[in-house]
């Protein structure tokens, strides 16, 4: 009996330390937007794009994704992305925001960190205050893909 309260004990703290753990969230890249609609035919995702997006653009683009947040903090987002070369790589930022914009935190710029095959960047320093907003800005090189963004509060 005394056993059987301690495993009890212990399945109940392990299920209370995870709750209080942030989780990650994620979304594919097609579910961003262009800031500029005369580059709206540039963007290309269809039914085998399984959720990336493409700039099938000679030129580089600039495409932004909204984030949800649960709440104020510091947020880490992780882009996962394709470049072909390293003369249309892909740079992003994660910004935060509060409700009104007047008020930005921008994470530090970053690339991917090869080209030729898929890979990722991780991005950090974006704050999102109480009742503020999280959102992906990322300019794409021609041809470049967006597979998709995985973000947490840290």
């Amino acid at each position: 009996m005394k056993h059987s309260r301690s495993i009890a004990a212990i399945v109940g703290l392990s299920i209370l330390l995870t709750s209080s753990l942030a989780m990650a969230r994620s979304i594919p890249g097609f579910s961003g937007y262009t800031p500029n609609p005369a580059d709206a035919s540039c963007w290309v995702f269809g039914r085998n794009s399984l959720g990336a997006v493409k700039n099938n653009c000679a030129t580089t683009k600039t495409w932004l994704i909204p984030l949800a947040v649960d709440g104020a903090g510091n947020y880490s987002v992780t882009v996962y992305g394709f470049a072909a070369t390293a003369a249309t790589n892909i740079s992003c930022t994660a910004v935060g925001a509060n409700i009104s914009s007047d008020y930005q935190w921008w994470s530090q710029t970053a690339v991917l960190p090869a080209t030729g095959s898929n890979q990722y960047m991780v991005l950090t320093g974006a704050y999102v205050p109480s009742g503020g907003k999280l959102y992906l800005s990322c300019d794409v090189g021609a041809y470049g893909f967006i597979h998709g963004v995985v973000w947490a509060q840290i």
